[in-house]
């Protein structure tokens, strides 16, 4: 006979049932919440802790394609190429994905007023103008003109006229920022070229390496009135270049250079910058991006800003006298750029891309890589922010293709031997790369026993020397003395090609001239130890024989 249960019984299991299952939900519960504020917390606190190195990319992750936009720089201080150069390089940038240009013109715009002594002889006109902005409209690329209007400013305080705007007066590099003629300066620089320019949308005010800040007078006087730091200064000085460009260009986009903020509390940063409603422009230009910044900058810039442009670079950061592009170094940075923008997305929005291409370090200092030699590094490394930066030698087979070269491993350098292009201004890299080897030749045979042991100084001052080693030497050193004539007259025309004749001269006279008067001296010494006819005995207590 089946037991009977008790309605009790029942209901002690049915209660026990529900407690349990309350127990559950409240446990799941618990370590939801638990979860939810362990992902809230990391995700809000991970750019403020230090890694030793970048979180490493998974080989499905390793494709990753920059997703703003891309502008080029153009540095304009130094060779900068005729007007109908723009007519082949706008529409090969616009092919390959380029968004804009990032002119800095310095000292070749045409100014007038109070600053028409600032333009260089060889300034652009302002047709010339007219129409590097009727080709940029024409291919669909912003103009976004690069205006320094802090520091840098040596084509402009170099001059008689701007000395007291100095901030150093033996220095002719930084604006002092306390002086009240130093804002009108700046604004009608900023005037001038932002009206030549009618279709742009944004300025970059420069503002980088901004040195020696608050050692003027006006300055010192300012920081103890006020008390402000240099700090204080620096965003003073920004903040009334913003006021005057919200009032005279109210629609445009301002840009500045950040390494002088890197050197900022993030108090004073956030007190001051994140308010003036600029965005900056992070640069750097090594092969390892990540730890040449430092982890700990992304999480500061990600509490100040939303967004931060980058700047990388195609050529003109690897050497200040260097005219061969060091094309591994800058597909490196690229790369390398990559990694930092794939690992800090979730931090920051990285707007844009801007690649340098500096044609001097500053106002005063030599040229370096040109524009047409550095054209294959440029388009390699757009390929490696297009997701095409895996081989260690970059897309070279697509590059030479576009440029028509018959030889794609060469454009990574001379080593690999002549690239043969055919695009306008190759003549130029086919003319450096013969140099480069040039120069190789010659240091070897420097290195030989001959030019030691019997063309030294030793040999030279005394007139003393065995002729077979001359002789064995001779034809080797006519070789070199024929070989820079040639490349000589070969460079000189196609560099015409792209600049003019002042920007040709500087670059025969910086890169040529040296190494041909080298060249030419030993080829002297020669001639001289080989015309002796009468060796004298040592120690070399004579006197030079009498021609007969």
């Amino acid at each position: 006979m089946k037991k009977h249960i008790p309605f009790v019984a029942y209901r002690k299991v049915y209660n026990w049932t529900i407690k349990y299952v309350v127990l559950l939900f409240i446990c799941a519960l618990f370590g939801l919440c638990s979860v939810y504020i362990y992902f809230f917390y990391s995700q809000s606190t991970i750019g403020e802790n230090i890694m030793d190195e970048p979180i490493p990319l998974t080989k499905q992750d390793q494709k990753v394609i920059f997703n703003g936009k891309k502008f080029v720089h153009l540095d304009l201080k130094g060779a900068p190429p005729k007007v109908t150069y723009y007519e082949y390089l706008f529409p090969l940038l616009a092919k390959n994905g380029v968004a804009g240009v990032v002119i800095e013109y310095e000292d070749t715009f045409p100014f007038k007023g109070i600053l028409h002594n600032v333009s260089a002889l060889n300034a652009y006109t302002r047709k010339e103008i007219d129409m590097i902005n009727n080709l940029a409209d024409k291919n669909r690329l912003e103009i976004v003109p690069l205006v320094q209007t802090f520091g840098h400013l040596e084509f402009v305080l170099k001059l008689e006229e701007f000395r007291e705007l100095r901030e150093v007066p033996a220095f002719p590099q930084v604006l002092c920022p306390s002086n009240t003629k130093s804002l009108h300066i700046v604004s009608e620089m900023l005037t001038q070229i932002i009206e030549a320019h009618p279709y742009t949308a944004t300025i970059h005010i420069g503002a980088d390496e901004t040195h020696y800040l608050g050692r003027c007078k006006e300055c010192i006087t300012r920081m103890k009135f006020q008390n402000i730091t240099g700090e204080g200064l620096y965003l003073k000085h920004i903040e009334n270049v913003r006021d005057f460009l919200r009032r005279k260009f109210p629609l445009l986009k301002i840009l500045m250079w950040d390494d002088m903020l890197r050197n900022f509390s993030e108090e004073e940063t956030v007190n001051g910058f994140d308010k003036l409603g600029i965005t900056p422009v992070v640069w750097q230009y090594e092969t390892d991006v990540f730890n040449a910044l430092g982890p700990s900058l992304w999480g500061q810039y990600s509490r100040q800003f939303k967004k931060v442009w980058i700047a990388s670079a195609f050529k003109g950061a690897a050497g200040v006298d260097q005219y061969i592009v060091d094309v591994s170094h800058y597909n490196q940075n690229h790369r390398s750029w990559m990694d930092v923008v794939e690992n800090y997305k979730f931090l920051l929005k990285f707007e844009a891309i801007i690649l340098t291409g500096w044609q001097r370090y500053d106002h005063f200092s030599i040229l370096c890589e040109l524009l047409p030699v550095a054209i294959p590094s440029l388009l390699m490394n757009l390929k490696i922010l297009d997701g095409d930066g895996e081989n260690r030698f970059g897309p070279t087979k697509e590059v030479a293709q576009i440029l028509n070269c018959q030889q794609p491993y060469a454009l990574m350098g001379p080593s690999f031997g002549s690239p043969q292009c055919a695009y306008p201004g190759s003549d130029i890299l086919e003319n450096v790369y013969r140099l480069h080897q040039l120069e190789e030749d010659y240091r070897e045979l420097r290195k030989s026993s001959s030019i030691k042991g019997w063309m030294s100084s030793y040999n030279i001052h005394h007139n003393f020397s065995s002729p077979g080693h001359i002789y064995n030497i001779a034809p080797h050193l006519s070789h070199l003395g024929q070989e820079i004539k040639e490349i000589e007259n070969d460079m000189s025309k196609a560099l015409l090609e792209v600049y003019d004749d002042s920007t040709k001269n500087e670059w025969i006279f910086t890169f040529i001239q040296p190494l041909k008067k080298e060249i030419n001296e030993l080829l002297r010494v020669k001639d001289e130890l080989l015309k002796r006819k009468v060796w004298p005995r040592r120690p070399f207590k004579y006197e030079v024989p009498q021609k007969t």
